[in-house]
């Protein structure tokens, strides 16, 4: 269940009550405070993802409460609301980092898309905090992978190696595409009866041929192209912040009908201004297939009815996208990327799951993510895969998800 408590402090009581029935009435579940002093209190009690704060209120106004929140590691997506029309007013509030501001008396329909648009940068936000104290983790990990690299160069194959070359064995075995395809051919020699200069096949059965040919192709083309990219270099071209994220954003548009099949939402994090003059050096249409293959294979891992988050920011030098998603359980009931197989599972063949996910257009032999992993690289970059921790809402046990992000190194002016 997703975290909608909201605070909202007001003084005058017919406006707290309006408020609180217009959040209620679309899913939140407010909390009314009758003053800014109170407000902070009870949000220093059980921080609120939004807080819809009055300017002018007795004992602690909305400018000093604002002040307060900011300064508070859990820091809210805050609302405001205020009589005061004149510019200077409201450019000043909003310089104080306030995400939005609505004027009294308040337009009910501007209030609810405000409200949802609030909420959903919440979710975002929270999102960010939980990948930045990841971080560290994160390196860690892959401290553990060379450890884990280094002693394998070393001993026989285990458990993980037989695995991986488990997958190797099977890959071509499993689902349609080559193994289909040799069993279709098998029974088609020995169903077919000659008439003169022709073979009569069932129609059925030709159909089902012509089918897997066209899979297999695709993992032919999808060999020729991880061959390709081993052995040229690609034409990159300068692309500053806003061009890639509209570049994502549009990615983003074209996933939803994949997103759709598991009545799954894809949120994407708000613009950042202040990005506008970073810039990366990039092959629009080779990230073009990347970050699709990262936004498909997060739809075809996450639970039903959950939400995808893809995230457009800067770290450490580099420009990255991230795509966090809430996965499903494997066949051995593991939740997300078992400690050890974050690097692995981008070599090619190497499968988490056997299942075959039909309706979303991939191949399901593990090369997806190779594909992604050496378009990274070209880009100078790389895909990094490790499970994050969500403890923001205390009402429910922390929920594991899986952050799949690649990093682009930012051109030096």
């Amino acid at each position: 269940m997703e975290d909608k408590r909201m605070l909202i402090a007001e003084d005058d009581p017919i406006s707290g009550k309006l408020l609180m029935e217009v959040a209620s009435s679309i899913g939140f579940q407010p909390v009314l405070a009758s003053n800014g002093r109170l407000a902070l209190e009870m949000f220093r009690k059980h921080p609120f993802p939004i807080v819809v704060t009055d300017i002018e209120m007795p004992e602690m106004d909305g400018r000093a409460l604002i002040d307060h929140l900011k300064d508070i590691e859990e820091e809210p997506v805050i609302i405001v609301q205020t009589v005061i029309r004149e510019s200077e007013h409201v450019i000043e509030i909003m310089r104080k980092g306030v995400y939005d501001y609505v004027i009294k008396p308040i337009d009910v329909g501007e209030f609810v898309v405000k409200l949802e648009r609030a909420f959903e940068t919440s979710r975002l936000r929270r999102m960010r905090r939980i990948v930045e104290k990841e971080k560290v983790i994160r390196l860690e990990r892959e401290l553990d992978w060379y450890k884990w690299y280094d002693s394998a160069k070393n001993r026989e194959l285990g458990k993980l190696d037989r695995s991986l070359f488990h997958s190797l064995h099977t890959s071509f075995n499993q689902g349609a595409g080559f193994g289909a395809l040799l069993t279709l051919l098998d029974i088609v020699s020995q169903s077919a009866h000659r008439e003169n200069n022709h073979y009569i096949i069932d129609a059925g059965l030709m159909d089902l041929v012509n089918e897997n040919v066209a899979l297999s192709g695709k993992v032919l083309r999808t060999f020729a192209e991880i061959d390709w990219l081993l052995t040229h270099e690609l034409e990159l071209s300068r692309t500053d912040y806003s061009a890639l994220y509209d570049l994502v954003s549009g990615i983003r548009d074209d996933m939803l009908p994949y997103a759709a099949r598991k009545e799954q939402s894809l949120v994407m994090s708000e613009r950042k201004a202040g990005l506008s003059g970073a810039e990366v050096m990039a092959s629009n249409e080779r990230l073009r297939t990347l970050i699709g293959e990262l936004i498909i294979n997060a739809c075809k891992f996450s639970e039903r009815n959950t939400t995808v988050f893809i995230i457009v920011d800067t770290a450490y030098g580099a420009m990255q996208i991230s795509v966090i998603n809430k996965p499903t359980p494997d066949e051995q009931g593991r939740v997300g990327i078992p400690l050890g197989y974050e690097n692995i599972v981008l070599e090619p063949f190497f499968r988490m799951t056997r299942t075959v996910f039909e309706g979303y257009d991939t191949l399901d032999y593990g090369l997806g993510l190779t594909l992604a992993d050496k378009i990274a690289r070209k880009h100078g970059g790389k895909i990094s895969i490790s499970n994050i921790i969500d403890y923001s809402d205390l009402s429910r046990e922390p929920v594991t998800k899986v952050n799949v992000s690649v990093s682009v190194p930012l051109t030096v002016a």
